[in-house]
């Protein structure tokens, strides 16, 4: 972004860099509120409590941390050493993701109440939820 505005062009920066970026704010941005949003709320819908929540909290530092590799590698592509990086850091971000998925997996498995709004004092406090029982017939 910086370059950009140095530049005073959009087209003043390689089409790696823009891809760097758009991976900071996939991965970053977006990848990390979905995780954050999931560890949180999904366990409570499904009236269970989180399956160690200590690999949560590896798996949110590791994404942190990893996203700097594969940005490195897209933004330093003319060295000897980028597709290197690039291929780690999305090995080690791919791993984390599937850690994230059989986590709520597990978490989901080990919950004894069916998914519905009804058993569930959380969404019974929605205003979808609400809108959903008035439609329900009599």
């Amino acid at each position: 972004m910086w370059q950009i505005g140095l530049a005073d062009s959009f087209t003043g920066v390689s089409i790696q860099n823009v891809n760097a970026h758009g991976h900071a704010q996939i991965f970053g941005w977006v990848g990390l509120f979905i995780m954050g949003f999931a560890y949180q709320a999904l366990p409570r819908f499904w009236n269970t409590t989180l399956a160690d929540p200590y690999l949560a909290a590896a798996v949110f530092i590791t994404m942190i941390f990893v996203l700097a590799l594969p940005m490195a590698g897209m933004m330093m592509h003319s060295q000897p050493r980028a597709l290197g990086a690039a291929m780690t850091g999305g090995a080690i971000e791919l791993l984390a993701i599937t850690t994230f998925v059989s986590q709520l997996a597990t978490t989901f498995r080990k919950s004894n109440d069916p998914v519905e709004p009804s058993n569930n004092p959380h969404a019974s406090r929605s205003p979808l939820y609400s809108k959903h029982r008035r439609l329900q017939p009599s």
